[in-house]
């Protein structure tokens, strides 16, 4: 028995992106999106003791069940007038994570607020023989509010990028940008605060229940589901200075994505505009031949401190 996926009402899709405003570029930025993509993935408990992961624990226990993703490879290239190119290739797979997340390597902490995209990218249970749920309960045998709630975990992500128009006088003229994700769930059991059911220390914790409580040390990673690696491309190539009092320039541009792991493909300028393909990925159980890093620099960390070391950072 225990945590299992959902396969059936797991889900992960793509859309094109909005890109470039004028406003940018007279500001000597140049602005870019790519693709966007929300991938969730459903979670259900089974009593069939053949089935899930958990099993049947004698004390409720404290795990964390969420979505971790890598960005496995990035090629950056600038090309501006009268100059060298600034090109750069990150090859080792990062943990790809949002700046304001306090559940690192979980992509996101929930954001669950008005006004904002509603996500669940983490969260953290009492798991029990009798099923789940993020809180305790005094009154229960298991010492567990069990509602196997919540029954779902979901991200969404969009790269951008931005960079100066205009360097020490020199135009842009080239851009190019290549980005290989792969995504995952995993479990972590955590080695902490093991209760017995109906213990009496368990309405002490709930009334104290602060995040103090979900950091202790992890004892093992499971994978559970995982999709696809996917590949995302953006070029741009200007094609004339633009007119006006501040001119915009002309461009031409593609963006598109590709199933599977291809950092060395050449991009196909045939695809223009945002009217490329996109990628087609499901979520699929196990780890899908890889395993997700969960430890060292952030993705978004390193590009920003190639732009900056190169005086690229608009």
């Amino acid at each position: 028995m225990g945590i299992v996926v959902d396969l059936a009402n797991s889900d992960a899709h793509f859309e094109a992106p909005t890109i470039l405003t004028s406003s940018d570029l007279g500001f000597n930025q140049f602005v870019y999106d790519m693709p966007s993509w929300a991938v969730s993935f459903a979670i259900k408990f089974d009593p069939d003791p053949n089935k899930g992961i958990g099993g049947a624990p004698q004390d409720s226990e404290l795990w964390e069940i969420g979505i971790v993703q890598n960005l496995l490879f990035e090629r950056i290239l600038f090309e501006y007038s009268g100059v060298p190119v600034f090109s750069t290739e990150f090859t080792a797979p990062t943990v790809d994570i949002l700046d304001n997340s306090f559940d690192r390597p979980f992509y996101s902490s929930p954001e669950l607020g008005p006004n904002r995209r509603k996500t669940r990218a983490v969260t953290h249970i009492w798991y029990s023989s009798q099923g789940y749920g993020e809180l305790l309960d005094p009154s229960s045998t298991s010492g567990v509010r069990v509602n196997n709630m919540p029954n779902l975990l979901d991200m969404w992500d969009q790269p951008s990028g931005g960079v100066l128009l205009r360097r020490n006088g020199s135009l842009l003229n080239r851009v190019e940008k290549v980005l290989c994700f792969q995504t995952w769930l995993v479990a972590r059991k955590k080695g902490l605060f093991s209760l017995p059911a109906g213990s009496s220390q368990i309405k002490a914790l709930r009334d104290a229940f602060i995040p103090a409580l979900l950091r202790p040390a992890v004892q093992s990673t499971i994978v559970l589901a995982h999709v696809p690696a996917f590949t995302l491309t953006f070029w741009l190539t200007i094609t004339g200075p633009g007119k006006g009092f501040v001119p915009t320039p002309t461009f031409d541009y593609g963006v598109y994505g590709e199933n599977g792991f291809l950092p060395k493909k050449r991009i196909n300028h045939a695809f223009q505009t945002i009217m490329g393909p996109l990628p087609s990925v499901s979520a699929n159980l196990g780890d899908g031949g890889r395993f997700p890093i969960t430890i060292g620099r952030a993705s978004a960390e390193q590009a920003r401190n190639w732009l900056s070391v190169n005086g690229l950072a608009a």
